[in-house]
C-alpha cells in the first residue's frame, strides 16, 4: 500500500524555484529537483542532484521534458573526459551536482546495473552499453551487496531493459523469492523514452522497491511526480492512503484530494490534532471510502457523520477518549464494517457493545484497555458470526474487568484465531478451560495473566493449531507447566519473559517444538549455561532473546555456536558472557548487546 502523509512541511521550498534562485540552469532538459534517494532503489541507484525531503513535492515543471532518468554511457564518457550536455543539469562548464548513478541508495559509488540479454539505450540519443557478463562485471565492483539485493536489481533491470528493447510477449519473472510473476506485451512502435514507461512497468519497479523495506516504495512515488506530467499521473494514480497532519483545516486540505486521487482506500487523520462533525461533514465525497483511521480527538457528533459512510469495511477509533456509548449507536449503521478498533476508548462500556450486535460481518474487534467492557459485554459479542481477532487486553493502569466468567462466554466464539488477553489479571487457571474449548486459535497472549498456573496451560495445551504463545510474566509457571504444551507441535513462537520459575531442567521440555523459530528468555534469572544445551537442539530457531539471564556465562553460550538458522541474539545485561564467547558465534547474522 502506498500511504503519504499530507499536510505542510515548513522550511521547505520547492526544489525547482530554489535551484533557480541559486543560479542553476532553467534548461527544459534538466530535473528540477534536489536529491531523491527514494527513486534509486527502483533505477539502479540514480541521484538526482543533492538534498532530499520527505514531504509532499510539488508538480513538475510543464515546461520540462520527459527525459531519461538513467543514463549509463554519459557517466562513463565523463570519467574518460568527454563533456557531452548532463542531461540533469548544465551543459559544459555548468555548477550543478552531477548525476551519478550509485547502488546501495546513497553510497555515492557509481554502478552501471543492466539487463541480461539486452542493451541500455540513453534516452533515446543514441547511447548504448552491452550487458551480461560485462556489465554485471561492472556493477559487482561498485558497491558491496547480498545476493537478495543482487537479484532485486537483477529483477528491476530485466522489466526496463525488456520494455526497453521492444521485446514482445515477454515473460518476466520477478526474481526475488520467484513468486511473482507479470507479463509484459509491448508493441516497439509505441515506445517512445523513458519519460512514457507503462504503467504496469512502473508498478512492477514499485513492488521491487516495495520489497527493499523503509518506506522506499512510497518515496519513490513522491520522487516520481518530478519527473514529468507522465511520472506524475502514474505516482498519483498508484496513491491508496493518505495520511493527514497538522492544524490545517481539513475542509481545504480534503479539497486538494478530492477528485485528484482518484483510487484513495483510507485516509489517516492520526496525526491531525482534533476533527469536529463540520470537517468531518466533507467525507461525503468518500461514501465509497473503505477504510479511515481517525485515532484523534473525535466526539460522538463526529460519528453521526463516519455513521453515514455506509461503504466502511475498516474504522480505528483508538484513544478518541471522548467518545462514548450513543456514538457508538452511529457506527451501527455500518454494516459492512469488518475491523473495528476501540482500542483506550475508556468511555466505552458494555452499553456501547450492545450496538454492536448487528455488525454481522465484524472479524477484527480490538477492546484493549476498554475498562468499562465487562464480562456482560463480552457476552454480547456472541452475535457476531464471523469474529476471528478479539483484543481484551488490558494495561495496569488501565486494569481489565474481564473474568472467568467472561471467557466462559467467549468459548461461544468458535470461530476466534486471535485472542489477546494480556493483563487480564482476574484470569485464573478456570478461565483457560474455557480458552482450551476454541480449537481453531493459532495466537494465544497470556502476557501478565499472573493467576494462570502450570495446571491452566494443561488446558492450553489441547489447542493443537497455536503457533504463538505469550506466556510472559507469568510468575507461576514452571517446568512441568510446559510438560502439558507437548502437544503444540506446530508452535512457532514462545515468549517466556519474566517467567522466574523456569529454570534449566523446565527448558528440556522446549525440545518438542520442533518448528520453534522465535523463543524469548529474557528476564529469566534463573536460566544458566545448562538450559541453552536444550535451546541449542532447536534447529529452526532464528530468534533468540537471553536478555538479563545474569547467570549466562561464556561456557552456556557455546551451546548456540552451531545453530546455523540463528539470525538474531540478544543479550543485553548478560555481564557474564565476555568477548571471548562472542567471538565463536560466527553463525549468528546480528548480535544485540
Amino acid at each position: 500500500m502506498s500511504s503519504f502523509t499530507f499536510g505542510a512541511q515548513p522550511g521547505r521550498p520547492r526544489r525547482h524555484k530554489a535551484r533557480r534562485a541559486a543560479g542553476g540552469p532553467a534548461s527544459p532538459t534538466a530535473i528540477p529537483i534536489g536529491g531523491v534517494d527514494a527513486l534509486t532503489p527502483a533505477l539502479q541507484g540514480l541521484r538526482l542532484g543533492s538534498g532530499g525531503s520527505t514531504g509532499w513535492p510539488a508538480s513538475p515543471d510543464p515546461d520540462a521534458s520527459p527525459v531519461s532518468p538513467f543514463s549509463p554511457g554519459r557517466e562513463e564518457s565523463r570519467r574518460q573526459g568527454a563533456g557531452p550536455a548532463d542531461r540533469f543539469g548544465a551543459s559544459g562548464g555548468g555548477a550543478p551536482t552531477p548525476c551519478v548513478p550509485c547502488w546501495p541508495p546513497g553510497c555515492g559509488q557509481p554502478a552501471f546495473l543492466f539487463g541480461a540479454g539486452s542493451s541500455w539505450s540513453a534516452g533515446g540519443l543514441g547511447e548504448s552499453l552491452p550487458t551480461g557478463a560485462a556489465g554485471r562485471h561492472a556493477r559487482s565492483r561498485s558497491a558491496d551487496f547480498d545476493d537478495q539485493d543482487m537479484g532485486t536489481n537483477d529483477a528491476m533491470c530485466d522489466i526496463i531493459g525488456m520494455w526497453e528493447a521492444g521485446w514482445e510477449n515477454t515473460e518476466c519473472c520477478l526474481e526475488n523469492g520467484g513468486q511473482s510473476r507479470m507479463q509484459l506485451h509491448q508493441d516497439r512502435a509505441t515506445i517512445a523514452d523513458w519519460g512514457n514507461l507503462p504503467f504496469k512497468v512502473l508498478d512492477a519497479v514499485k513492488r521491487m522497491v516495495q520489497k527493499l523495506g523503509d518506506g522506499r516504495g512510497d518515496q519513490m512515488i513522491r520522487s516520481a511526480r518530478l519527473v514529468c506530467h507522465h511520472w506524475e499521473r502514474w505516482a498519483t494514480e498508484s496513491v491508496n492512503s493518505l495520511s493527514l497532519s497538522g492544524d490545517h483545516p481539513v475542509e481545504l486540505v480534503m479539497s486538494n484530494i478530492v477528485g485528484k486521487f482518484a483510487n484513495i482506500q483510507g485516509l489517516s487523520f492520526r496525526k491531525h490534532n482534533e476533527l469536529d462533525a463540520s470537517e468531518v461533514a466533507i467525507l461525503d465525497a468518500f461514501l465509497l471510502l473503505p477504510q479511515i483511521d481517525m485515532s484523534c480527538q473525535v466526539t460522538d457528533d463526529t460519528l453521526e457523520q463516519v455513521g453515514m459512510l455506509t461503504s466502511l469495511t475498516h474504522l480505528d477509533l483508538g484513544h478518541c477518549g471522548q467518545i462514548t456509548d450513543g456514538g457508538l449507536a452511529y457506527v451501527s449503521h455500518l454494516t459492512n464494517l469488518q475491523h473495528l478498533s476501540l482500542k483506550a476508548c475508556r468511555n466505552v462500556t458494555d452499553e456501547g457493545l450492545l450496538h454492536l450486535q448487528g455488525l454481522t460481518a465484524l472479524s477484527h474487534l480490538n477492546l484493549c484497555q476498554c475498562c468499562g467492557v465487562t464480562d456482560c459485554g463480552v457476552g454480547l459479542l456472541t452475535s457476531l458470526p464471523n469474529l476471528t481477532v478479539l483484543n481484551l487486553s488490558s494495561v495496569f493502569f488501565s486494569p481489565s474487568n474481564v473474568t472467568d466468567g467472561g471467557l466462559m462466554l467467549v468459548a461461544a466464539l468458535t470461530t476466534l484465531t486471535h485472542l489477546d488477553l494480556e493483563s487480564c489479571e482476574k484470569i485464573t487457571d478456570e478461565g483457560m478451560e474455557h480458552v482450551g474449548k476454541l480449537e481453531r486459535v493459532r495466537f494465544l497472549s497470556l502476557y501478565n495473566c499472573t493467576k494462570v498456573t502450570d495446571e491452566g496451560l494443561r488446558h492450553v495445551g489441547t489447542l493443537t493449531n497455536l503457533t504463538h504463545l505469550e506466556l510472559c510474566a507469568c510468575y507461576q509457571i514452571t517446568g512441568r507447566g510446559l510438560e502439558h504444551l507437548g502437544a503444540l507441535k506446530d508452535l512457532t513462537h514462545l515468549g517466556l519473559r519474566q517467567c522466574v520459575g523456569i529454570t534449566d531442567d523446565g527448558l528440556q521440555q522446549i525440545v518438542g517444538f520442533p518448528n520453534l523459530t522465535s523463543l524469548d528468555l529474557s528476564d529469566c534469572m534463573n536460566i544458566g549455561g545448562e538450559g541453552l544445551e536444550y535451546v541449542g537442539r532447536l534447529v529452526a530457531l532464528t530468534h533468540l532473546d537471553l536478555s538479563w539471564c545474569g547467570e549466562l556465562t561464556d561456557e552456556g553460550l557455546a551451546h548456540v555456536e552451531n545453530m546455523t538458522s540463528l539470525r538474531m541474539l540478544s543479550l543485553y545485561g548478560c555481564d557474564k558472557v565476555t568477548s571471548v564467547g562472542l567471538e565463536k558465534l560466527t553463525c549468528v547474522e546480528r548480535i544485540n548487546r
